[in-house]
C-alpha cells in the first residue's frame, strides 16, 4: 500500500535510528527493530496499541497527566512485559516513537507543552476532532488538527495513523476468537519519509495493513474519514473498512 520514495532525504531520523533502516522500517536483520514507545494517554487507544506493541516485545512506558497516577500505574502493570508509567513528560523523554492519544481537543496543547521531548522524534497521531466547526475553531478553516500539532511541536515527525479505527477495533484484531481472513485497513500520511516507515512498520507487525495517503495536509481527509467509520459503527455496517486500491499505491 503506498510508494514512499526518497526515504533518505528529508528526514529528521537519520542518525536516530541508527539500526533501524528508514526505507524500511526494519532492523538490519530484516526483523523489527525493538523500540521504545512513549504512550501519551491513559485511554482505550494507548491501552491496546500499548498493549499490542508489548506483546512484540517493544518497550512501553504509559504516561498521564498526573504525577503518580494510579490509573496509568494499573494500565502498565496490565500491559505487563515490564511496561513503565509516569507523566506525559517522562513518556514523551523515554520514547523513540510516541503515541498522543489524548482527548482531541487537548492534542494540540499536550504536544505544544511536550515540544522539546518530542524533538527528532516519530509522533503518531491517531486523534479526530468531533466535528470540522469544532477544529476551525481550535486551529483555523482547512487545517487539520495533525498540522496543527506538528506546529506545536515543529521538530517532531508526526505521522496521521489509526485515526480510522476504534479502540475496540484494535482490541478485536488481537482477538484470535474472530478468526480474520483479512488484515484490517488503517491509513497514514506524513512528510517524513523515515518516520512514515517506522510508523508503517509497527501497524505491519501488529497485523494491519497500511495504505498510505499522501503529505499531512491530507490529515484533513483522513478526519473527516474517521467520522464516515463512526458512523458506519453507529448503523452496524461492520467494523472492517475495506479498501481495493490499483496502479502505483
Amino acid at each position: 500500500g503506498g510508494q514512499i520514495q526518497n526515504a533518505e532525504k528529508g528526514s529528521i531520523l537519520n542518525g536516530r535510528f541508527q539500526s533501524l533502516d528508514v526505507r524500511t522500517g526494519r532492523s538490519a536483520g530484516g526483523g523489527y527493530r525493538r523500540m521504545k514507545i512513549g504512550i501519551i494517554g491513559t485511554g482505550p487507544m494507548g491501552r491496546y496499541l500499548g498493549g499490542r506493541w508489548a506483546a512484540q516485545d517493544h518497550d512501553v512506558f504509559i504516561g498521564s497527566h498526573d504525577s503518580g497516577s494510579e490509573r496509568a500505574a494499573t494500565l502498565a502493570a496490565e500491559i505487563g512485559r515490564g511496561s513503565r508509567s509516569g507523566t506525559y513528560a517522562e513518556a514523551a523523554a523515554f520514547g523513540e516513537v510516541i503515541l498522543l492519544a489524548v482527548a482531541w481537543e487537548h492534542a494540540v496543547a499536550v504536544a505544544r507543552q511536550l515540544a522539546p521531548e518530542l524533538n527528532g522524534k516519530v509522533l503518531l497521531d491517531c486523534n479526530d476532532p468531533g466535528s470540522f466547526e469544532q477544529v476551525d475553531a481550535l486551529v483555523g478553516p482547512h487545517r487539520s488538527l495533525a498540522e496543527a500539532i506538528t506546529d506545536a511541536a515543529p521538530g517532531a515527525a508526526v505521522v496521521k495513523l489509526f485515526n480510522t479505527i476504534a479502540a475496540d477495533e484494535i482490541r478485536v484484531t488481537s482477538d484470535p476468537v474472530f478468526n480474520l481472513r483479512d488484515r484490517p485497513t488503517t491509513f497514514c500520511c506524513g512528510d517524513d519519509q523515515g518516520a512514515l516507515r517506522i510508523a508503517r512498520s509497527l501497524a505491519d507487525e501488529i497485523g494491519f495493513e497500511t495504505v498510505y495517503v499522501g503529505p499531512l495536509p491530507n490529515a484533513r481527509h483522513l478526519e473527516s474519514l474517521a467520522g464516515l467509520a463512526a458512523c458506519l459503527s453507529t448503523y452496524d455496517a461492520g467494523f472492517r473498512l475495506a479498501v481495493r486500491h490499483h496502479g502505483n499505491w
